[in-house]
């Protein structure tokens, strides 16, 4: 046979290749992006909050920091300067009396010993040595004169140097409290208001102080003592004042019961009614 005969596919024999279906794959990282961490934070001035970027945030926190370690560096320097200019002023004094004391039992001494010379020439005999002896009597006079001058000199710069330094340590008081007072106007809020004063006063009256003791209070550290004490004793009379008592609210008269109409009324009710009626009139 020429022809052969090609031999037929059945459909059993016939396999369809499967469509691969291509399912996508959905991202859900890319849907579901985390939120962004925010740049900014909550920051606080006094009771008010205010949201600001978290670096500006943090450049007022070093700047608070720095303040407040300039603001504790300047209170130790100011301490440090108070007390430094204190013991100057001590040692200044200090030296300065030392000085004075010894010009001026220098010229005491002085003093002294022209009086026991002046002594001796008061208790010759003028008379009958000007008589017996002119010129030894006008000698002696002369030296006399010359000793009584001597001492007035030495009195004279004993008294200006006595006020001299009468006069420095008024100066010295005053400075110091004047530099006190300016410490305490610092550091006692309203010092120097009659408010404060009175209270200070008060308290240093009740601790033994006398008032001519409180006005020369040179030392800034004993009134800041006595301002705190003040304080307690005015929270103490706080405290110990008696609440007030709260009275509770009396009602003045009640609601009026508003009267029936007659012809309203049951048989009994208008019965009781009318006997009241006649009972008022009765009265």
């Amino acid at each position: 046979m020429a022809d052969m005969e090609q031999p037929v596919s059945t459909d059993s024999e016939i396999q369809e290749t499967p469509e691969i279906v291509e399912e996508e794959v959905v991202d859900q990282s890319a849907d579901e992006a985390e939120t962004p961490e925010s740049d900014e934070d909550d920051y606080d001035i006094g009771d008010d909050k205010y949201r600001i970027p978290k670096k500006l945030k943090d450049h007022l926190e070093e700047l608070k920091a720095g303040n407040l370690r300039n603001e504790d560096y300047t209170k130790k320097t100011q301490s440090v300067a108070e007390q430094r200019r204190a013991f100057e002023a001590e040692r200044q004094s200090f030296v300065e009396q030392q000085q004075f004391q010894q010009q001026h039992l220098d010229n005491i001494a002085d003093i002294r010993a022209i009086d026991k010379g002046l002594e001796q020439y008061r208790r010759l005999d003028w008379d009958a040595l000007s008589d017996n002896d002119p010129v030894q009597a006008q000698k002696l006079d002369r030296q006399m004169r010359n000793l009584e001058t001597q001492r007035s000199q030495l009195v004279s710069a004993v008294e200006t140097a006595n006020a001299r330094v009468a006069q420095e340590r008024a100066q010295a008081t005053t400075r110091t409290l004047g530099d006190a007072r300016q410490v305490l106007t610092r550091d006692i809020r309203g010092y120097g208001t009659p408010e404060v004063m009175k209270s200070l006063s008060e308290t240093a009256k009740a601790m033994g102080y006398q008032p001519e003791e409180l006005a020369n209070v040179n030392d800034p550290r004993a009134v800041k003592l006595l301002y705190e004490a003040s304080q307690y004793r005015k929270l103490i009379a706080a405290q110990k004042e008696p609440k007030a008592e709260v009275k509770p609210i009396t009602r003045v008269g009640g609601a009026a019961t508003a009267e029936k109409n007659p012809s309203n009324m049951s048989d009994k009710e208008f019965a009781t009614w009318r006997r009241q009626q006649i009972a008022k009139r009765i009265r």
